[in-house]
């Protein structure tokens, strides 16, 4: 089976100060793995539109073929 690369980018203050567990990458990452591709970078950004296209144009750069997002929907329940 022929592996294409892929990332995740978790979008999100809150994981980034620890406040809540990032289990949606691991599960993405294992599904895109069943799937044939090989996750090569996983990157948490801040809720901030900078952060994410620097993420989304670093990706590029690497060649990834299929970049997956997840978070940054709006306030987590417990946020500071």
């Amino acid at each position: 089976m022929k592996h294409v690369p892929a990332e995740i980018i978790t979008v999100g203050n809150e994981l980034l100060y620890g406040q809540v567990a990032d289990k949606n990458a691991a599960y993405i990452s294992n599904q895109l793995f069943q799937a044939g591709f090989t996750v090569i970078q996983m990157t948490t950004v801040a809720d901030e539109v900078t952060a994410i296209v620097q993420a989304l144009v670093a990706a590029q750069q690497r060649g990834t073929q299929l970049v997956i997002t997840t978070g940054g929907l709006g306030p987590t329940r417990g946020e500071c």
